[in-house]
């Protein structure tokens, strides 16, 4: 695995243990890891605009989305899928946010068929979990 896919997923794995704990990311550490992902691509003449503007539309698109349900779909979650998104490139973590959504929605069709009460889960986790399942495909 190459830096950029380990960086991903220490970025996913954090905020994953923090939205199963608390239903929160670790904010300034993942903004900062965006921030970084942006600066080495600039360094390693790596930055193609639309290759980038790519890599960060599915977390800009959640965040959207978290604009619009009134806090339902958590702005954070989007944050995290925008930082793995600039490490990860747009093949990768457009697999990663399509699995998240696929995984947490078994696992919420199981939650409804069981009547469980819980009213709403953490998506990171899912996502980290998609992600593992893309790494090791590879």
């Amino acid at each position: 695995m190459k830096t950029a896919d380990w960086t991903g997923l220490v970025i996913l794995g954090c905020n994953a243990l923090q939205d199963i704990r608390k239903r929160e990311i670790f904010l300034i550490p993942t903004l900062a890891a965006a921030a970084a992902g942006t600066v080495w691509m600039i360094q390693s003449g790596q930055l193609n605009a639309g290759g980038f503007l790519m890599a960060v539309l599915p977390g800009m698109l959640l965040m959207l989305m978290a604009l619009a349900t009134a806090g339902e779909v958590g702005f954070g979650d989007g944050i995290v899928l925008l930082a793995a998104g600039i490490w990860g490139g747009f093949p990768q973590i457009l697999y990663i946010a399509a699995g998240g959504v696929f995984l947490s929605a078994a696992v919420s069709g199981v939650l409804l068929i069981s009547r469980s009460r819980v009213r709403s889960i953490p998506m990171v986790p899912f996502f980290l979990a998609a992600a593992v399942l893309y790494l090791s495909g590879r």
